[in-house]
């Protein structure tokens, strides 16, 4: 019978990227609560409100966040935010001229 190898990539946050956070939160039944709403453990969340990618580590307390890379403004551009729609869609997008 073959063998199988499975690989796993781990990729750690840089110290200082404006995109990935952490933030304590409170445990009930191996469900994290964050923002009003309850991640189940290991789970992940898109949300719009904050724009977040929410993943749910329920044994350290812990929600780790993907974050909105900071926009790119040049001359005659504006931020354009789409609150109707879920993280990445709700990142600030710069339009131009």
């Amino acid at each position: 019978q073959p063998r199988r190898l499975f690989a796993f990539i781990c990729t750690l946050p840089l110290e200082g990227d404006p995109t990935f956070a952490t933030e304590n939160v409170t445990v009930v039944r191996g469900r994290c609560l964050f923002n009003g709403r309850e991640i189940v453990d290991r789970h992940t969340m898109k949300m719009s409100i904050p724009c977040v990618e929410a993943t749910c580590w329920a044994p350290s307390k812990l929600v780790l966040l993907n974050k909105c890379p900071p926009p790119e403004l040049g001359y005659g551009c504006m931020l354009v935010n789409r609150y109707d729609a879920e993280y990445p869609w709700c990142c600030p997008q710069a339009i131009c001229n």
